[in-house]
């Protein structure tokens, strides 16, 4: 596999960073040494072979921090997602990392029980971990959850996955060799053996078994739980789908027809220009009206049509003039208004006027809640990519109907 390219780096200065990482007795480790330490082993395979052999002696340190300030540099290192999350880069820039991870974590797999022997105790008669107490109790069970979790990522052959995101469409491969392979599965049997003979002493047990369990346990649990909440959203998704087929035959209707009578109240404001408007008012017919009348749906939809209460009688007949945004997706605050649109309003027109304000109303108060309700669902499970692709087609299909009636409901 392809490895970082071979420069020449100071190893006193990669030392150096390190002491300074690892000695901070802080978890807020300043991120420009960090960073610093990320850019000089992704130059050369040997700074990464450097800066593994002065891990291993600052491990050899008696203080639980020391031990636990490399064991997460390690970990940040051996992890390109890790590394792009640190320096604030996108997330595809991580397969450039990929080289100095994987040459990483095959140094850590070849001497895996030297390096966390310092991290774990293997028998019950071995030294324990240095203090502080805390520090060595949060050393350890760090320490077993990265072998857990590269545990799994062996198995599928993936950087940065996890059981309770298994999604692998956007990671990186990982295929290390089979004695990798083999290293760290002898390793992890070797942690968990319930006892293991002593010479004269009988028999000792593992420290660590106990602790293996408890984290397994409850990741287990972890697991579990993200597989009823997936369960669960599958349900809500699908009651919001089958909501969305009841009474969508009626948004449909009621869209239509909206639209319909507004073909007939308001002519198109783009058929003629402001200039000819004066003289075609005065001789507009009821029959030449309607020749002028065509779809424009999307300046229609947010216009005002003055009813009966305006004060002229069902005897009177009134030209009146309205302004229609020419964008109706944008802020209605800064949207700039069309031409003036006239619209004859007499008797006849009365009935008409009446119904758009039903359809208006069944619109605003009874359809748009439930598309509201609609899309805020859709939008919570629609950026998952492993939820969506345990939908069918057809169920795919229904979700893009609701954002089709979206703009024509507001």
């Amino acid at each position: 596999p392809k490895t970082p390219n071979q420069k020449e780096i100071d190893p006193t200065h990669l030392q150096i960073l390190l002491d300074k990482i690892t000695t901070s007795g802080s978890n807020l480790v300043d991120r420009s040494l960090v960073e610093e330490t990320i850019h000089l082993c992704r130059k050369s395979s040997a700074t990464v072979s450097d800066l593994f052999r002065f891990a291993t002696v600052q491990l050899r340190r008696k203080h639980a921090q020391i031990r636990l300030g490399v064991l997460r540099l390690l970990k940040l290192l051996s992890s390109p997602q890790a590394i792009v999350h640190q320096l604030t880069l996108c997330t595809n820039d991580a397969i450039k990392f990929v080289p100095l991870s994987k040459y990483l974590r095959n140094l850590i797999l070849d001497n895996l029980q030297d390096t966390f022997s310092y991290m774990l105790q293997f028998e019950s008669h071995a030294e324990t971990i240095p203090p502080p107490k805390e520090a060595a109790k949060q050393l350890q069970t760090e320490a077993v959850e990265l072998l857990l979790d590269w545990e799994y990522e062996l198995e599928q052959g993936h950087f940065d996955i996890t059981p309770w995101n298994p999604d692998s469409s956007a990671s990186l491969l990982w295929v290390p060799s089979h004695r990798a392979k083999g290293q760290l599965k002898a390793f992890l049997n070797f942690l968990i053996l319930d006892s293991r003979p002593l010479s004269n002493n009988g028999c000792v047990y593992s420290p660590t078994k106990q602790l293996i369990r408890k984290i397994r346990e409850e990741r287990e649990k972890k697991v579990q739980l993200s597989k009823n909440e997936f369960k669960k959203s599958r349900r809500l998704l699908i009651a919001c789908l089958s909501e969305v087929e009841e009474f969508g035959e009626s948004v449909e209707e009621n869209l239509t027809s909206l639209s319909s009578i507004l073909d007939i109240l308001v002519p198109n404001p783009t058929v003629e220009s402001n200039d000819d408007k004066t003289e075609t008012i005065s001789s507009y017919s009821e029959t030449k009206s309607k020749e002028f009348m065509s779809t424009f749906d999307s300046l229609r939809l947010h216009g005002c049509i003055p009813g009966s209460s305006s004060g002229f009688g069902l005897n009177s007949s009134l030209t009146i003039e309205i302004q229609l945004p020419y964008n109706h997706e944008a802020n209605s605050s800064t949207v700039p208004f069309g031409p003036k649109v006239y619209i004859k309003r007499s008797p006849e027109t009365k009935d008409l006027e009446d119904s758009t304000v039903t359809f208006v109303r069944l619109a605003s108060e009874n359809h748009k809640p439930k598309l509201i309700k609609c899309l805020q669902t859709f939008k919570k499970y629609i950026s998952n990519e492993i939820f969506l692709r345990n939908f069918l087609p057809n169920e795919m299909n229904k979700l893009k109907i609701p954002n089709q009636w979206d703009c024509p409901i507001s």
